[in-house]
């Protein structure tokens, strides 16, 4: 979000000067714009560069990347925050490892393409941040003993 305000401010600027070259303001109209500007410029510094928010993933599902048809897992939260997880090469891009280290990849690896397991005895508490119109995991809370994948029922409601 503070990269795209900080565009708008630029193209806001472009417009600026081409007004002023234009000579078609007046100059209390010049004042008023520039302290908008200066205004604006202040409130998007003053925003997190980051925003992050700690989540419950309550499912998840594997699926299948549409280019390379590679794995990734589909987490639902319950707050209700779509975020996905990509095993990469790239450590930018790879956010298995954090799911590893807190020692709940096996949840990951368990799953089959369409499958999914629910969490919602023991959902899986993670730290997410914004990177533009999509939420990529930072960090995983450690598993702790007994906690996994609710136990799931068979259509008559016996434990599966």
């Amino acid at each position: 979000m503070k990269t795209r305000l900080m565009e708008v401010l630029a193209n806001l600027s472009n417009v600026r000067e081409r007004l002023d070259s234009d000579a078609a303001m007046s100059p209390a109209i010049e004042m008023l714009f520039d302290e908008a500007l200066v205004k604006l410029a202040r409130v998007i510094n003053d925003l997190p560069t980051e925003l992050t928010m700690n989540v419950s993933i309550v499912a998840i599902t594997q699926d299948m990347t549409k280019n390379t048809g590679s794995a990734f897992w589909r987490c639902r939260t319950r707050e209700g925050i779509p975020v996905n997880v990509f095993k990469s090469d790239d450590p930018l891009k790879d956010t298995y490892s954090h799911f590893k280290r807190a020692e709940w990849h096996h949840v990951l690896d368990a799953l089959t393409y369409g499958e999914t397991s629910n969490f919602m005895a023991s959902p899986i508490r993670v730290i997410i941040r914004q990177d533009g119109k999509f939420w990529q995991v930072g960090s995983v809370r450690p598993r702790e003993p007994g906690e996994g994948a609710d136990i799931p029922f068979d259509d008559d409601g016996a434990l599966g």
